[in-house]
């Protein structure tokens, strides 16, 4: 187990790992008069939880004592973490949470890790060439950045085609301009600057969606980069 870079298990024997079968869902249901039940309006994915057990054994209590304090140090965190817990091209963002009790007989000492984690697992980053099919082998849609090299033009449209969701940005580019639409933070630039309000208000940042997608463009070339995600 990798956590924040540190191989864990240079300190620690890791016993086990948990972890649920899907991170928690929330769904919401509006209530309609006369209707039994209600209806149903959307899910809402929660944070999961990883735990670990750990187990450490020591010539004597002030080398034990001394592991702890070192463990102590490399697990805490102010933000969430990259976890590795060995699943092949995948790991978490995680930062632990809650109380970690280390209880201690003679040369041992064990606890339990609660890591609070994204619900979602990371794998793979792509940086792929826009034209015809593309694949997003993850099982959750996931955002990304699209580059474009545009030609002259007056405008640049960016669409999915599987939805037909587009991003319309009215502003004059000449051959060469490298523009750069972030989907997550919803901004755009040119040649490094924010051409952000040239952006059209019905414009859609899309997801890239799981699976097969398209991306076409008005004008020039491009590249999507994205991480896969998973539930």
């Amino acid at each position: 187990m990798i956590f924040n870079g540190v191989k864990i298990d240079d300190y620690v024997k890791v016993e086990e790992i948990r972890k649920g079968f899907l991170p928690p869902v929330s769904s919401t249901f509006k209530e309609i008069p006369g209707r039994p039940g209600g209806k149903y309006i959307q899910n809402q994915l929660g944070n999961k939880v990883i735990e670990v057990d750990i187990r450490l054994i020591e010539e004597d209590k002030e080398e034990l004592q001394r592991k702890v304090r070192t463990l102590a140090e490399i697990l805490y965190t102010e933000e969430p973490k990259k976890l590795d817990t060995g699943e092949p091209g995948k790991y978490d963002m995680a930062i632990l949470d809650g109380e970690v009790n280390f209880e201690t007989f003679l040369r041992t000492g064990k606890a339990i890790l609660p890591f609070l984690c994204d619900p979602l697992s990371y794998g793979d980053t792509k940086k792929i060439a826009i034209g015809g099919e593309l694949m997003n082998s993850g099982t959750y849609a996931t955002t990304g950045i699209i580059n474009v090299a545009v030609e002259e033009s007056d405008f640049l449209e960016v669409t999915l085609e599987n939805t037909k969701e587009k991003i319309y940005i009215k502003h004059n580019f000449a051959d060469g301009d490298e523009v750069e639409i972030n989907l997550d933070e919803e901004t755009v630039y040119k040649n490094g600057l924010s051409i952000s309000k040239d952006v059209y208000l019905e414009s859609d940042f899309f997801m890239i969606p799981k699976g097969e997608f398209e991306i076409t463009l008005s004008s020039g070339t491009g590249t999507a980069e994205f991480t896969e995600r998973w539930l």
